[in-house]
């Protein structure tokens, strides 16, 4: 992969306009709107305990916006609702075609995670957002309920829970 030109960057961006900075928001799936998405990459944490999906909106007026899904695990000894979230996780990654077999595989590189993600083809998401809590107050935090096209496989639809857990792993990544 080429080296990024940080200068050739700098100097592309020196005429933007900063003075709306703070009021800029990422795009995600509004509130109860549905769209077709597929998915167009996928990053691993080293961990092995978090992935997230860089999901692209096919047709109407949000054609190509992109936005990141993130899914984790967490430890059920730690959080009673663990079992919940973590069921959640592992159905909506396999919707994008990474199930438990293919996340364990010590070659599951992230550029062989996305090849599979993108050959799984289009799903529905219905935008989803909860409220930030302790230090994220004031934030929104995409949980976007995932499902299988009609006819395309699964019909499942796994709704994650809603719990108390004020962190957020992947708050610096989403877009």
């Amino acid at each position: 992969m080429a080296k990024t030109d940080l200068r050739k960057l700098a100097k592309r961006a020196e005429n933007e306009d900063l003075s709306d900075l703070g009021n800029k928001t990422s795009w995600g799936p509004p509130e109860g709107e549905e769209f077709t998405i597929v998915a167009e990459l996928v990053r691993a944490d080293d961990s092995g305990d978090r992935w997230g999906v860089m999901c692209r909106v096919q047709g109407g007026e949000s054609d190509k916006r992109t936005f990141w899904a993130n899914f984790n695990t967490v430890d059920p000894e730690v959080y009673d609702w663990a079992d919940s979230k973590n069921a959640a996780t592992f159905h909506y990654l396999s919707l994008f075609g990474l199930t438990v077999d293919v996340l364990v595989d010590d070659g599951a590189t992230n550029d062989k995670l996305t090849a599979i993600a993108v050959a799984s083809g289009p799903l529905k998401v219905t935008g989803h957002w909860r409220a930030g809590k302790g230090k994220h107050k004031g934030r929104k935090f995409g949980e976007h309920h995932f499902e299988a096209l009609a006819g395309a496989g699964a019909t499942k639809v796994v709704v994650p829970v809603d719990d108390d857990d004020d962190e957020d792993f992947f708050a610096d990544d989403e877009d």
